[in-house]
């Protein structure tokens, strides 16, 4: 009898060809976690249908990633790719576009070790893109060694990641758009062996891996909002007052403000939400809060005064917590603008409580971005616009 044909090769890494067309945030999300701990480069290649130069560079870099040297896999049965193209629909993706500030076609960025490198924005010539993909497809210093074909008895073994190179690593993954429990899961590990060579961690590197770690509890399911404060405890003591703050520590201490404030509305205002480890997505919210806002009082006097302002309350609590929810799926112009909307809000109809909420919820905001986010510079000038005149 004939001989049974051999077994299919493995897919490249998984899964991972070189030329991936994202379809959700949380595909990318996968995409940037494994290329991360694989050594794989990535080129985003951001364009539209409508696009004419577009037409023309995507196959040019997909011919350039298609012929980029490929890698030895550890058991040597088949080879993986040293970079990937991956191929964003702006108008499909309108949000993870909008992330990145994406605001000509076409874009293309690369990333290594999760940290994107190199933007070009136009078209290129082919000899531009091969370099481009050349570029991104290079290993990171320390996996050099271990990835070249040739054999040196004299090379001595690439040195392991530093410490500081592993928190850094974390924290790409944290930072990527629509980062989710399988990044946290990975990022953590990263913590991880960071953490164990604390000795070599200076004081402001170790309180961003507390930092970061705290991120990760917060991306758990359900998000662990006393283990992340006590990880921002933990970063706060790493400094000991003696060294500047990093900013890290503000962000994830935001973030664990802004999840208790998504918790507690959903547990106030969504009564028949059945999975307790997430949250209704920023849309519920808003309908929600539009619900509320067109609520009718027969007439004015007596115990209409009391539902005035039991209603005002709940709308600005809705309003917060909309903001919340937006902030952490990542849409910083529309948490920005919806907290600043809470604050006009309360400075009209609210008292001191109200006002002190709003305002914290702005500063929540702006810290979950970072100070130097555009939306951020914009919205603290705005706020201070709205509180002081």
């Amino acid at each position: 009898p004939p001989s049974p044909p051999p077994p299919p090769a493995p897919d490249d890494d998984a899964g991972l060809p070189p030329v991936v067309e994202i379809e959700d945030p949380a595909q990318l999300q996968d995409i940037v976690t494994r290329a991360t701990q694989g050594d794989i480069g990535l080129v985003f290649d951001f364009y539209a249908q409508w696009c004419g130069p577009c037409k023309t560079l995507t196959p040019l870099l997909e011919d350039a990633v298609i012929k980029a040297p490929r890698k030895l896999n550890a058991d040597g049965t088949h080879s993986l790719p040293s970079v990937v193209l991956v191929k964003i629909d702006v108008d499909k993706h309108a949000g993870i576009s909008d992330e990145l500030r994406i605001t000509s076609l076409p874009t293309t960025m690369t990333m290594r070790d999760g940290k994107l490198v190199d933007t070009v924005v136009g078209a290129m010539s082919p000899a531009e893109a091969e370099a481009l993909v050349a570029k991104a497809a290079a290993p990171s210093d320390d996996q050099k060694s271990s990835s070249s074909h040739e054999t040196n008895t004299d090379t001595n073994p690439a040195a392991p990641p530093s410490p500081a190179d592993l928190v850094d690593r974390a924290f790409a993954l944290l930072d990527a758009p629509s980062a989710s429990e399988s990044a946290a899961a990975a990022a953590a590990d990263l913590l991880n062996a960071a953490l164990a060579s604390e000795a070599a961690l200076p004081p402001a590197a170790k309180a961003r891996a507390y930092a970061a770690a705290a991120r990760c509890a917060l991306l758990a399911r359900p998000p662990d909002v006393p283990g992340a404060r006590a990880m921002v405890a933990s970063a706060r003591l790493a400094v000991g007052g003696n060294f500047p703050e990093p900013e890290a520590i503000a962000t994830a201490e935001a973030r664990a403000s802004l999840t208790e404030l998504a918790r507690d509305a959903r547990d106030a205002f969504f009564k028949d939400w059945k999975d307790a480890k997430t949250f209704p997505a920023s849309d519920a919210f808003a309908a929600r809060l539009d619900a509320l806002e067109t609520t009718k009082v027969s007439s004015v006097g007596g115990d209409d005064d009391d539902i005035r302002r039991t209603t005002n309350v709940n709308v600005l609590f809705l309003m917060r917590s909309l903001a919340a929810v937006l902030a952490l799926e990542g849409d910083a112009a529309g948490a920005v603008a919806v907290a600043l909307a809470a604050t006009k809000r309360s400075l009209r109809f609210g008292d001191e409580l109200d006002k002190k909420k709003a305002r914290e919820t702005c500063v929540a905001v702006f810290d979950a971005f970072g100070q130097k986010h555009p939306e951020s510079v914009a919205g603290k000038r705005k706020l201070a616009n709205v509180w002081f005149v």
